[in-house]
């Protein structure tokens, strides 16, 4: 099981976050933009087009440059 949100989830629910870009077969990633009030990084998944994956990568560059880099959690 997971925790999100404070409620626990079936394991399997982490799918749905992968689906629509796995299911259509279309170029993603996901880039770190903030930290939680507990210092955990939050993200954002970007979707490009069939056959775009340098759009999504210039797009995860551009979040970056912006401030929104990993940064590795507190440790504990």
């Amino acid at each position: 099981r997971l925790i999100v949100n404070g409620e626990e989830r079936p394991y399997l629910d982490f799918l749905l976050w992968a689906a629509p870009a796995t299911g259509a077969d279309l170029p993603a990633l996901c880039a770190p933009v903030m930290r939680s009030r507990d210092g955990l990084p939050l993200g954002v998944q970007i979707i490009a087009p069939f056959g775009e994956d340098r759009t999504a990568i210039a797009v995860g560059a551009m979040i970056e440059e912006r401030g929104g880099g990993f940064v590795p959690p507190p440790l504990g």
